[in-house]
């Protein structure tokens, strides 16, 4: 099973503490392999690695940052930066993680954590 887990953090918007408008993403990791078929033709491993190798790419051309993701066999761990437009393009790579959930919760999840509560 693909595990993502996505860890944000509160941002407050005004100078009282209490107010939350949104919270920002910092780390993104992901890990384990699908096994929904058979090496070569597993279409759920394959999607998301889509995914993940768009979001990477797209900040390092589209922002002009190079995340320097950790990156070995069934695992990829991302620090995110606040920047709006990576900010952006996280949330997006986020969107179609929990898409692929929906349509394939056996074979991948989607956690969600506040820094705050690590």
């Amino acid at each position: 099973m693909i595990r993502a887990h996505v860890v944000s953090r509160k941002v407050v918007t005004s100078s009282d503490a209490l107010s939350v408008k949104e919270r920002s993403i910092e780390r993104i990791e992901i890990s384990g392999h699908a096994e929904s078929g058979e090496y070569g033709k597993d279409l759920v491993c394959a999607a998301v690695s889509a995914l993940v190798i768009t979001f990477v790419n797209s900040v390092e051309i589209l922002c002009g940052f190079d995340l320097a993701p950790e990156i070995r066999s069934g695992y990829v761990c991302a620090m995110v930066p606040a920047d709006p437009g990576i900010q952006l393009l996280a949330e997006s790579l986020v969107v179609g993680l929990e898409g692929m959930m929906h349509d394939h919760a056996k074979y991948i999840v989607v956690k969600h954590t506040l820094l705050e509560d690590l």
